[in-house]
């Protein structure tokens, strides 16, 4: 009976088997954001002529990619050793830098141009995260600090509810925080955020005035703990 419930296949490409690989986003009508997190890459697919118009390779892509008109997010890990990793003075001064720890795992936001899948830069959430003097002794894991799961771009539409916000800056979502935070693309820092307000979070995504979050274990007992938050930006 499935069958009878498909309305069309739109396409059918080796390239985009197997379960690590997520379709992120539709563009332009006739071409989708593709992250493979075990060949580490990631594309865009035009459906109507099957195949890729660009491929870049990425460091251990996790979670979903997302993309404005210029940009593509994508939230990337490389691994490094604690105290070694914390070697700038904001790195210095956070309580992660007390870590004692083998192969941990570090969030970084690697930004790819949108036409031609360049590399454009690499933003570190660990120095990002130590520059703000409210975050920087909030870490509570030395193996997993950050485990960050969602990026969500800024718009237009929803940039005049953010103090500060210019354009091409988003949303990060670090899980191990229970931090939900606004981030300057163009200088790299932290101009909003809200935390410990919901527990190991995912998905904040933005509409008018609204900021929805997926809080997996914030809420009571009785009903699993999960549940969704309404919060008003203009709040905080």
């Amino acid at each position: 009976w499935n069958n009878k419930i498909v309305e069309k296949v739109i396409i059918e490409n080796k390239e985009l088997s197997g379960h690590d690989v997520s379709i992120n986003q539709f563009l332009d009508g006739n071409k989708v954001l593709i992250t493979n997190i075990r060949e580490k890459y990631v594309g865009l697919f035009d459906l109507e002529k099957n195949k890729y118009k660009w491929k870049t390779f990425v460091d251990n892509p996790h979670h979903w990619s997302k993309a404005n008109d210029e940009y593509v997010y994508v939230n990337t890990r490389v691994f490094n050793d604690l105290p070694k990793a914390a070697d700038t003075k904001f790195k210095k001064s956070s309580n992660l830098a007390d870590c004692i720890h083998e192969n941990v795992m570090f969030d970084q936001i690697t930004i790819l141009d949108i036409k031609s899948g360049a590399k454009i830069k690499i933003m570190d959430l660990f120095e990002i995260i130590s520059k703000n003097d409210n975050l920087k002794n909030t870490f509570r894991l030395c193996n997993d600090p950050f485990h960050n799961n969602h990026i969500e771009p800024i718009n237009e539409k929803i940039k005049i509810n953010f103090r500060n916000a210019s354009k091409n800056d988003f949303l990060i979502s670090a899980r191990n925080l229970n931090l939900v935070a606004h981030v300057s693309f163009e200088n790299e820092k932290i101009e909003w955020f809200i935390q410990d307000i919901f527990d190991f979070q995912h998905s904040p995504v933005l509409d008018d005035n609204f900021l929805y979050v997926f809080d997996n274990l914030g809420g009571t007992v009785d009903y699993g703990r999960a549940r969704i938050l309404k919060i008003d930006v203009n709040t905080k």
